[in-house]
């Protein structure tokens, strides 16, 4: 752990952002893969550590009102804000405490759940200690919690960027401003054939789409420690943890390894640590969602009856593969989107098909990347309601420029003019009503396509 900097004072809050890998019902299906059955999520305790607005926590506490939250950040600002949102839209299973880390302490055994998004990897070591301190005293035997952060050695290749982007944004040229800093960097790169400038010019560009107010949260954060996976792993040893899973698999790139690379992996079957940290070194990760237990969790492997209640959520269009059997599996999860349904559900729709094979299927699509797996299924209604409602907090969220948050916890980043035809949309008026404020064909369209889109993903109450 590095020591270099104090722990931040922040004085303003970090952006509003919705992390589906952070949702209980993903971390749920990520404990189950890694043989530890939590809580039901509906009734779940859980404790948010860094909630900053509450904009990820908030959702959650809505969706599962007989839940019990307990969310902390440093900042009193944020914190009064989150308050502000609860009141609004009337969530009172929730709790919201201005507390520092490192002195806030929480009953033994008090939470099903922990979830600390953003926080690990930016802070000091006494933070980070206090962290794991808590997670192993106030987690129930057989509860879990998720903690990201940024991982070596794929950021040792970034941390040359953040210390140049720093310095040139004191400088004249960039007016304080790291992303003109960046677009100082990547003018420079954007005409060179040179390997090591093609990939700095996507590191830069990469930098760059997270915007202003995240990289002075993330990437350009007074503290940015990250660490190998070996050492998070280690560290929750010491503090009487252990390693479950990953609550996110697209992060794992280990689609792009060659098969000469899967092979050699394959020797390190036997020392699970080891192929990890391996798996990481090949393929330059820079970040992990990891799910951790206390060490006298009860856990055992999932039976296949326990792993076909699991649901499958698609992140990218699922393509034929010329095997029947896969093919299968995969047509009956396209014909179910947008819902996100369980194997067995699925199974119904391919009743030739094992739940054996579908299990085998679904490994191999998590594994690329392409699906996620939850506790929970999310169905989206066929049609789309006569009245057009958006919850009290996505109408706020609208309202001060915010990204609203779906069904799946996905961020959704609307445009000035998409803001300006959702406003309305608090239930009291109809499809047909909107279109009437549309000027000519292109925007009826237009229109047409937005709202087909949040439908789709089950954003209309």
């Amino acid at each position: 752990m590095s020591t270099t900097f104090p722990h931040p004072h922040l004085t303003d809050s970090y952006p509003a952002m919705s992390h589906p890998p952070g949702h209980p019902s993903v971390i749920a299906a990520t404990a189950l893969l890694g043989g530890l059955r939590l809580a039901p999520v509906e009734t779940m305790r859980i404790l948010e550590i860094g909630c900053s607005t509450g904009h990820h926590i908030l959702p959650i506490a809505a969706a599962f009102p007989e839940a019990s939250i307990t969310a902390i950040d440093l900042d009193a600002a944020a914190i009064a804000e989150a308050k502000r949102l609860a009141d609004l839209a009337q969530i009172t299973n929730i709790s919201f405490v201005c507390a520092d880390l490192t002195k806030w302490q929480a009953p033994p055994e008090s939470f099903d759940l922990i979830i600390a998004h953003g926080v690990f990897s930016w802070v000091n070591d006494t933070a980070k200690s206090s962290l794991l301190r808590l997670c192993q005293h106030s987690l129930k035997q057989n509860g879990a919690a998720m903690i990201s952060y940024n991982t070596q050695p794929g950021w040792a290749l970034r941390q040359p960027l953040r210390e140049m982007t720093l310095t040139l944004q004191q400088l004249d040229l960039a007016q304080g401003s790291a992303d003109k800093a960046l677009q100082w960097i990547e003018s420079a790169l954007d005409s060179s054939e040179d390997p090591y400038a093609h990939y700095l010019l996507e590191t830069v560009r990469d930098t760059r789409a997270k915007g202003e107010q995240q990289l002075k949260f993330d990437d350009l954060a007074a503290v940015n420690d990250p660490c190998y996976f070996s050492q998070f792993f280690h560290w929750c040893d010491q503090a009487g943890l252990a390693y479950v899973g990953e609550a996110d698999s697209t992060l794992s790139q280990t689609s792009l390894l060659s098969t000469a690379a899967k092979t050699q992996l394959q020797a390190l079957a036997g020392s699970p640590l080891l192929l990890e940290q391996m798996t990481d070194f090949l393929t330059g990760r820079t970040f992990r969602c990891s799910v951790i237990c206390r060490k006298d969790a009860a856990r055992s492997a999932a039976t296949i009856e326990e792993l076909a209640t699991l649901c499958i959520e698609t992140l990218v269009p699922l393509p034929s593969t010329g095997n029947n059997t896969t093919d299968a599996f995969v047509h009956a999860i396209s014909a179910s989107e947008p819902s996100c349904l369980s194997v067995n559900d699925l199974l119904q729709k391919a009743p030739h098909l094992s739940h054996r094979d579908a299990l085998t299927i679904t490994m191999q699509l998590l594994q690329l990347g392409m699906i996620r797996l939850r506790s929970m299924p999310v169905i989206i209604a066929e049609e789309m309601p006569a009245s057009l409602r958006l919850s009290a907090l996505n109408l706020d969220h609208i309202a001060h420029d915010k990204p609203i948050v779906d069904a799946f916890h996905r961020p959704c980043v609307l445009s000035p003019s998409d803001r300006v035809f959702l406003r309305p949309c608090d239930g009291s008026i109809g499809f047909d009503h909107l279109m009437k404020g549309c000027r000519g064909s292109e925007q009826v369209e237009a229109l047409h396509a937005l709202l087909a889109h949040l439908h789709q993903r089950g954003l209309f109450l």
